[in-house]
């Protein structure tokens, strides 16, 4: 349901219009209680997806692209239930209760892997697109803390003018028609951009022990 359609029959019953700026804040903040109330409750039909990963303990990790919110997890074989912990209960006085079979959502990033080679980017598409789409990436390198460029993908592979160790952005100007990969030059994948999104960030999560 579209949420101006929400909006306009809420305004209705509230006496509000979500056309006045002032009025329309108040709407949408009851309307995002009311969607936080509904996600906690209710999950629609095909809202959820499922995945199977091969991981190993003690270990951090980057999801896919693909892999939204993350409301549950389990042992694939066994079916045994894993506990989901924020970074808060790691500083509390008694830890969680429980050091087996957990994991930690810790924050999201730009990359699906670990810059091991300082070195410039390399961006391909499968085919220019006229007009080119602009890239804009972000990161630190060994003389700067956070420096920024953009990319005119002119051709199907460019790459940036800094050798970055670390990026903190790749963001597309637009949706397009193709997937956008970054590499290093060794060609080791560090992300990707689907082509119906303009920027993605990865959940990062702490794998805790496994017992065998």
């Amino acid at each position: 349901m579209p949420l101006g359609y929400v909006l306009s029959q809420a305004g209705v019953k509230m006496g509000l219009d979500p056309a006045q700026p002032s009025e329309r804040t108040v709407l949408l903040r009851f309307a995002n209680e009311a969607a936080e109330e509904l996600y906690d409750q209710f999950d629609p039909s095909g809202c959820l997806l499922e995945e199977a990963f091969k991981v190993n303990g003690d270990q951090t990790i980057s999801m896919p692209y693909y892999v939204g919110e993350i409301r549950g997890v389990r042992e694939c074989a066994s079916w045994l239930s894993w506990h989901i912990n924020q970074m808060r209960p790691r500083y509390n006085q008694y830890n969680w209760k429980d050091c087996w079979r957990n994991i930690r959502l810790k924050n999201t990033q730009a990359l699906a892997a670990t810059v091991t080679n300082t070195s410039v980017g390399v961006l391909t598409v499968e085919q220019v697109e006229n007009p080119p789409i602009i890239i804009t990436v972000a990161g630190s390198t060994d003389t700067a803390n956070n420096i920024s460029e953009t990319i005119t993908m002119d051709a199907t592979s460019k790459q940036t003018v800094n050798q970055y160790n670390n990026y903190v952005l790749v963001r597309k100007d637009r949706v397009n028609d193709f997937n956008v990969t970054l590499s290093d030059v060794d060609g080791k994948l560090l992300s990707i951009i689907p082509n119906d999104q303009r920027v993605r960030g990865l959940n990062r999560i702490r794998i805790h022990k496994i017992t065998t």
